[in-house]
Order: structure tokens, then sequence, then C-alpha cells
């Protein structure tokens, strides 16, 4: 895979999101889903980020990350939350991954599913 760069534009930088769309060639969005009470915020966040019409042509990945953790929220859970099928109908490039830093989980699927988006 050819070198790359990530920018962290999550927090006070969501405001500026808009500016970095039309040089990215794909946008990886985490969400913690450890954090319960937050993950119903992240998804408002992304959905504003979709509505953006340049962001809504790249791919997506989101990354579903702290899985390891005991209290969670679950991947069938998150489907119901996000309207995962009607997200991915209208996001045809979407991929939806869970991951954990501790445990290294699914990182080779991360890591190839940006290579096939680098174009």
């Amino acid at each position: 895979m050819p070198p790359f760069s990530l920018r962290e534009v999550g927090g006070t930088f969501v405001p500026l999101w808009q500016k970095s769309f039309k040089d990215c060639r794909f946008i990886v969005y985490l969400i913690d889903v450890s954090n319960v009470s937050q993950v119903a915020a992240s998804l408002g966040e992304l959905a504003e980020l979709l509505l953006e019409p340049v962001a809504a042509r790249k791919p997506l990945l989101i990354l579903l990350t702290k899985t390891d953790a005991p209290c969670r929220v679950p991947r069938a859970e998150f489907s119901l939350l996000v309207h995962e099928e009607d997200l991915a109908a209208s996001f045809p490039k979407l991929a939806i991954i869970e991951t954990s830093a501790l445990t290294h989980q699914n990182f080779d699927e991360i890591l190839q599913w940006m290579g096939r988006n680098m174009d």
C-alpha cells in the first residue's frame, strides 16, 4: 500500500470538516462503542457529515472502536441504530468494521479496505 496521511478532525475540528473533503481519498469515521451514552451523538455528527455533497461521494469506513470493552453497544444494535441497510444502499463504498487497539481485531481488514480505496 502506498504511503498516506491520516488527519484527526474530530472534536473542535468538526466545523472544519467540509474543508478537508475535497483532497481526501476516503473518510474513516471512528465511533467508540464503549461510550454508550456518546454513540447517539456520534451518529448525529456522522449524519451531518454525510449531508455534505463532497463527503457523500467518498468511500466511507466506519470503525467501531473499543470492541473489547465489557460494556459496549453490540454490533447488531449498532446496525439498527445506524439503519445500516439504508446507509449501505445510499453509500455503496461503505464498510463498517469492529476493531480494538488492544487486541488488534480486524487490523488487516482495515488496511485492506484502505488499500482498495486509495484511488
